[in-house]
């Protein structure tokens, strides 16, 4: 290796082992590096096997490391949780931070980027943040096209995961040191979707350089002039947000106002057999069909071929660069493409009538402008991509990380027990074991009748230990409020938030404190939670993980992802938020929540930080069901911004309402945000599946739920896209 510290890409894809657009890009950006940049480059494969030997042959002196392939046998046992347990993005994401972790003991690092899709660099991003890992180096997110954005233009049926996903991936963007766009008007429609801080993000933002390289063909000067037998070519996936349907329409139409074109209309794409792909093709005209030239096996020489020379239509609605259409125009094809699509609209290299021919993205716009097109007498010019340097020439832009210096009066503990005396002991005995950084311990009992709470109540009591504080309430307040009055007796700068039963492991509460003491950007630490039955399964790494985000605006309104009974929080901002009441056994979910409404920094251990015992809830009698949080984060937040997220967690909502509901009307306020945010298929499924005796039926059996979302998929396409 060189003087020069490592350079790291993680991709999902790598062409020519891969196809996609991601893996395209990556190999142009290999391809297109200095032999030095290449020495000291390692790509990181998230997906498959292709094995160094060949990746060397196509990528010389280029590293591999791949994650199906890594051994994980040595790293940190806080971390093993992502290696053991199913799989996961966040999982994923924490395995990358193992691998990072592992090449930073034998190299530098200078620059790792990650792609935004799936927020895989969420665990080293917040690792950075909480202990310092990789503090020389910059970590980056470039803009390839999210999850989110996907879903915002296709109709999904979506879990808690795809919403967890889109807070990994909203995380990532925000709390990276660098965002690397190749476009202005792509990255802003990007940073809106996401609702990320305009001048954080231009702060960090840079457009690098997204190299276009053929397949050994000439690039061509200008396009080929168009003709009455000149092909048209979808060259782009079967997927939604490509809109093929657009493009099969539009150029069946087109064939019913020119007689006297003989030319043919070809797909240069993937086979994909899914229902989708298949309406797509099931959808050209029966008196069409001999025009059509359906997909079929293509090398990579065959679909150059089909597209040199052509017109070539891209009627996506949403791409982060559209390196095909690059490609395309270098061939000599004649490029369509749909104007509201950010990455072909103003401030873009594409021009209409000088390099491309454009439309409005509709089936009446996409015939106008094949109709356009073959009455062009003279060749159009090349559209020619922006030139900027490659993103690791720009200067650094790395987080600092200073050593930390312990804060006057050090990190306090509030613990609150409610006649659970074991559990109130094993949470204790945690604590004791983390020595000397916890300078105090509040230990506020609420109420308990139990025999054990009274027993180690006393043990402390009695045992003369200046640093512990009991609090006894003769009756029993609440988590909340009971939390309120022990911020009152804490004296720390800094404070640990339990309750009976919360086990602390080893180094957490070291971390957190020297973070918050580091960086007074951070108001809130939290980590990991493994739910566990006895403290055994904790030992034996059993028990359920459930992802935890901080900053989880979508995906904590559907499960708490936001934090648990064991976060690090200073102590004025815990006196400030408070905890409110009527929350319940919930106010650890909805101080945090709160947090993240008023803008505090907050940092998530990736490793496994906290043990949770599971057990029954007191405060309200019976958990809160998630339908019944929603509405009461609606009603109680009535005059905060509406939630900005282009998913579908409020019809989700609805198929968890109470049985008891039938016949009961959706309330006001969620036909409401339906109805300003939602796309038409997502309000037809609430009202469904909501309050319908037939959609409580079918969303009780798979095969008639499966028919629904076709029928949804179908109904979707006689109402206007996008939220409203």
């Amino acid at each position: 290796m060189t003087e020069q510290g490592l350079i790291v890409l993680v991709t999902t894809e790598v062409f020519p082992f891969t196809s996609g657009g991601i893996g395209r890009l990556t190999y142009n950006i290999l391809k297109t590096m200095s032999a030095e940049n290449r020495q000291r480059t390692v790509v990181i494969l998230t997906t498959g096997t292709v094995g160094q030997a060949a990746f060397s042959e196509v990528f010389g002196g280029c590293g591999l490391l791949e994650l199906d392939s890594y051994d994980f046998s040595a790293c940190d046992p806080h971390l093993a949780w992502a290696v053991q347990g199913p799989g996961s993005w966040l999982a994923t994401s924490v395995k990358l931070l193992i691998m990072l972790q592992g090449l930073s003991r034998t190299e530098r690092i200078d620059y790792v980027e990650f792609p935004d899709w799936s927020g895989y660099g969420f665990a080293t991003i917040q690792q950075k943040r909480l202990t310092g890992f990789l503090s020389d180096a910059t970590i980056a997110v470039r803009l390839h096209s999210t999850e989110a954005m996907l879903v915002l233009f296709e109709s999904r049926l979506l879990a808690t995961q795809d919403l967890v996903r889109y807070d990994l991936e909203r995380i990532c963007l925000k709390d990276c040191d660098r965002i690397i766009g190749h476009l202005h008007p792509v990255a802003e429609v990007t940073r809106r979707v996401f609702g990320i801080d305009p001048a954080s993000w231009e702060r960090r933002l840079v457009i690098a350089d997204a190299p276009v390289i053929l397949n050994g063909q000439k690039r061509a000067t200008q396009s080929a002039i168009p003709s009455q037998a000149q092909r048209i070519v979808f060259s782009s996936k079967l997927q939604e947000i490509k809109r093929p349907e657009i493009f099969v329409r539009g150029a069946a139409g087109f064939l019913e106002t020119a007689p006297g074109y003989a030319g043919t209309i070809n797909f240069a794409c993937p086979i994909i057999n899914n229902a989708y792909a298949r309406a797509v093709l099931d959808a050209v005209p029966e008196t069409e069909r001999d025009r059509f030239i359906l997909p079929r096996p293509l090398s990579v020489k065959e679909r150059d071929q089909l597209v040199e020379g052509s017109i070539v239509v891209f009627p996506t609605v949403f791409e982060s660069y559209c390196l095909a259409a690059y490609e395309a125009a270098a061939l000599g094809a004649v490029v369509v493409a749909n104007h509201n699509n950010p990455a072909f609209g103003p401030d873009t290299p594409w021009k209409d009538g000088v390099n491309c021919i454009t439309f409005d993205g509709s089936v009446g716009g996409l015939s106008e402008a094949l109709q356009r097109c073959v009455k062009i007498d003279r060749p159009l010019a090349v559209a020619e991509p922006p030139v900027a340097p490659p993103a690791w020439h720009f200067p650094p832009t790395v987080t600092a990380v200073t050593a930390a210096s312990q804060e006057k009066g050090g990190l306090a503990v509030v613990v609150v027990n409610q006649s659970e005396g074991a559990a109130l002991q094993a949470t204790l005995a945690s604590l004791f074991s983390a020595g000397p950084l916890i300078a105090e311990i509040v230990v506020v009992d609420d109420g308990s009748s139990d025999t054990e709470s009274d027993l180690v109540l006393a043990d402390l009591e009695h045992a003369d230990l200046p640093q512990v504080t009991v609090i006894r309430l003769e009756v029993a307040h609440g988590y909340a409020s009971a939390l309120n009055m022990a911020m009152r007796a804490v004296e720390a700068p800094i404070v640990a938030v339990l309750r009976s039963g919360t086990i602390v492991q080893p180094g957490y509460l070291r971390d957190a404190a020297a973070c918050l003491a580091r960086d007074q950007g951070i108001g809130i630490v939290c980590g990991q939670v493994r739910t566990y039955s006895d403290t055994d399964q904790l030992a034996d790494g059993l028990g359920m993980m459930i992802p935890i985000l901080g900053d989880g605006s979508i995906s904590g309104n559907d499960a708490n992802t936001y934090a648990e009974f064991g976060l690090v929080v200073r102590t004025e901002l815990a006196r400030r938020i408070g905890f409110r009441w009527e929350t319940g056994y919930l106010c650890d979910w909805a101080f945090v929540r709160a947090a993240v409404a008023l803008g505090v920094g907050i940092v998530v251990s990736p490793a496994e930080a906290i043990g949770r015992r599971a057990q029954t809830e007191r405060d309200f009698g019976t958990p809160i069901d998630e339908f019944d949080r929603l509405r009461h984060i609606a009603i109680t937040h009535i005059h905060t911004p509406a939630l900005q997220a282009p998913i579908m967690q409020l019809a989700m909502a609805c198929f968890r309402a109470p049985r008891g509901s039938a016949g009961q009307q959706l309330p006001d306020w969620y036909v409401h945000m339906l109805h300003h945010q939602y796309e038409p298929e997502v309000a037809f499924m609430a009202e469904f599946f909501g309050h319908t005796r037939l959609g409580r039926f079918i969303r009780s059996n798979t095969r008639f739920s499966a028919f629904m979302e076709r029928l949804v998929i179908w109904l979707s396409r006689l109402g206007p896209r996008g939220a409203k």
